[in-house]
Formats: C-alpha cells, sequence, structure tokens
C-alpha cells in the first residue's frame, strides 16, 4: 500500500499531484479529504475534481479543525490522503440517521461483507455516539460481525 499525502489547492495541482507521484485512477484507491472551513463550494468542488480525475476511487470526507500534513497543522486547506492499495476491494455509503445503531445496521448491510478486514467510520462528533455505532459492529465476543 502507498499513501500520498498533500494540501488541495486547486484542480491543476491536483492534477499535477497524481502525476508526479504517479498515481492512475482504479477501484483500488480509497481518497480520504479533510476540510477545515466549512464551504459547500469548495467542497463540492473538490468533489468534482476528485471524482472526474479518479472517477473509479472511493472517496469519503469528513470536515474537522482542520488537517495534519507533514507533522503541522492546516486549518484552511483541505488536505487529501491517497491510500492506493496493493490487493483491496473497497466500498463505502453514505447513510443519515439518528438512532445511532439503526445506522450501523444500514452500514453493515450496505457495505461490511464476510471478507471485511477494516471499516473507517465518520460520523457527526457533536451528536453521534461513536461507541455505539461501532460497538454495535461487534459480537458480544468482541469478535465482528459477518456481513452479508
Amino acid at each position: 500500500m502507498q499513501v500520498h499525502n498533500f494540501e488541495y489547492t486547486g484542480e491543476e495541482a491536483f492534477r499535477g499531484e497524481l502525476e508526479v507521484r504517479g498515481i492512475a485512477d482504479g477501484e483500488n484507491i480509497l481518497i480520504q479529504c479533510f476540510v477545515g472551513r466549512v464551504d459547500r463550494q469548495a467542497i463540492n468542488d473538490l468533489q468534482r475534481v476528485v471524482r472526474t480525475n479518479l472517477p473509479q476511487a472511493t472517496l469519503v470526507g469528513a470536515t474537522s479543525a482542520g488537517g495534519i500534513i507533514d507533522g503541522r497543522f492546516s486549518p484552511q486547506a483541505p488536505v487529501v490522503s491517497i491510500s492506493v492499495f496493493d490487493k483491496a476491494t473497497l466500498s463505502s455509503s453514505f447513510v443519515s440517521e439518528r438512532d445511532e445503531a439503526k445506522m450501523a445496521a444500514r452500514v453493515a448491510k450496505e457495505t461490511v461483507r464476510n471478507d471485511s478486514k477494516l471499516m473507517i467510520l465518520f460520523s457527526d462528533g457533536l451528536t453521534t455516539n461513536g461507541d455505539v455505532a461501532v460497538s454495535a459492529h461487534q459480537r458480544p465476543d468482541g469478535r465482528r460481525r459477518p456481513g452479508r
């Protein structure tokens, strides 16, 4: 697996980062975007640029106080983290549900499979109880519940 991190400063720079780092489109790519400034137009632009340049990749994102890149805090520019897996099957879903247990059940139904090894869960930290959301994916013995 290779991981590439950089600040997003626009479409041309994004394409340049992909070229310099040798990143080509594929289903084995996970893109995580961390945006410190809630600006819908800027977020929509970032999504469009990612989808245009890497349409087969899995894109997830979150707002935050900012991103950390090369050991420094970046409160303004979005931070893009691109993970290129040698061998992986990725899936994602967006669920809007206030009840954490129901949310977890929907996420599991839509994305978790018997051979799943990892789950990354982004949720609203102010209104979602993350412990409930995560524990819903475990059996009483602590092992992961099988998916569909």
